[in-house]
């Protein structure tokens, strides 16, 4: 009611920003005797997220120590990795240097630092790149001190775009995934850095990107040749080929040649099968209607026989009889069918198959083994 906000007092609260807590700060260590480098000081306003009191406990937590507090004893004292450590973790990346990615990792789980909060300087670090790269006044969005600016600056140079938002795609997900698990944090962390060194064993669209961003920069580089073990392996096939010995083959009669050419046309024409390329976009109407379909009509296939008879071909027996056994079903395929041939097509229509070896000639009419027993013969007399 508007009665109790009339007596009522607002006080919005808002952060401090890093300058204000880093010159507060400073001056409180030099009323309290306190030895503290600016770097120091800008490292804890930062860390205190905009709050003087979280800041002031920050120093207090420090001085303990005793002795000059720099940005070594900060992290050192607060239990997280150096802008250094993570930047050199981000270069390796970069580098594809496997061992020192995995050393790095070994380091934090061995000095009993949370791979939780190293995760999150690794986000935060890839944040900063990512303004650097995107930005021209990239100063007003960074809280970083000179040397750490540049050092961002010179790792981010080793990057494009595309891959720092595909890095940041996997760091997030690796992030929620060590925070439900933590027994595995180390595992998840570890996968996560190969992939991010390596796109290729990621498939999504962001590590596409990324692949394609680094192509384009070798090819107005001009750097892109093709490998010398693939060049190897060319020679190497070629010379086998060269090498390879001619065979000698038997010589056949022409009643048998004549033979076998009638077999293959008449094999040709009583199997031959012409593939339908709409049946993918099919089954995805199908398994719309009905998503519990889509186990078993993700691996089939349509033809078309030489009678012009639609043939629906499964992989397995299971999905055979499922859907055989789905009188609506078939009735829904039809009428999908119906639609890419321009004319009405019903359950009968459709022939249902499993994916099998079959003879291809009737060994009763005489066939391939009877031509192949010919041509021995032929071969004995010569």
């Amino acid at each position: 009611p508007s009665t109790i906000i009339s007596r009522c007092q607002r006080f919005d609260f808002r952060r401090i920003t890093i300058p204000v807590i880093t010159e507060r700060l400073l001056k409180i260590a030099e009323a309290e005797d306190i030895k503290i480098q600016r770097g120091a000081a800008q490292l804890l306003a930062k860390l205190a997220m905009g709050g003087m009191r979280d800041a002031v406990s920050l120093l207090e937590l420090c001085a303990g120590a005793r002795k000059e507090i720099d940005e070594k004893l900060v992290a050192e004292t607060i239990g997280i990795s150096s802008r250094e450590n993570t930047a050199k973790l981000v270069r390796a990346v970069a580098e594809k240097d496997y061992e020192t990615v995995f050393g790095t990792i070994a380091e934090v789980v061995a000095s009993s630092k949370d791979i939780a909060v190293f995760w999150q300087d690794i986000l935060a670090f890839y944040r900063d790149m990512l303004i650097i790269k995107t930005s021209k006044t990239a100063d007003k969005y960074l809280d970083l001190t000179e040397n750490e600016a540049e050092q961002t600056l010179s790792v981010a140079s080793l990057f494009e775009k595309e891959t720092i938002i595909f890095h940041c795609k996997l760091l997030e997900q690796a992030m929620a995934a060590i925070q439900r698990s933590s027994s595995g944090a180390r595992l998840l962390a570890e996968m996560a850095l190969v992939r991010m060194c390596d796109e290729t064993l990621d498939s999504s669209n962001e590590a596409l990107l990324a692949r394609i961003s680094a192509l384009e920069d070798r090819l107005d580089a001009g750097q892109y040749s093709l490998p010398q073990a693939g060049t190897k392996e060319i020679l190497k096939t070629e010379k086998k080929q060269e090498e390879k010995p001619v065979e000698t083959t038997p010589s056949i009669s022409k009643d048998a040649e004549k033979k076998c050419e009638e077999v293959k046309k008449s094999e040709t024409s009583s199997n031959k099968k012409r593939t339908l390329g709409y049946w993918i976009d099919a089954v995805d109407k199908v398994c719309k209607n009905d998503p519990s379909l889509t186990g078993f009509l993700k691996d089939s296939k349509i033809y078309k026989n030489a009678d012009d008879k639609i043939v629906i071909r499964f992989e397995s027996e299971f999905s055979y009889m499922m859907i055989k056994s789905r009188a609506s079903t078939l009735s829904a395929i039809a009428t999908i069918l119906s639609s890419y041939e321009k004319k009405p097509i019903t359950a009968w229509d459709i022939e249902l198959e499993v994916s099998r070896e079959k003879d291809l000639v009737d060994d009763s009419d005489g066939g391939i083994d009877e031509i192949m027993n010919e041509i021995n013969k032929n071969s004995t007399e010569d």
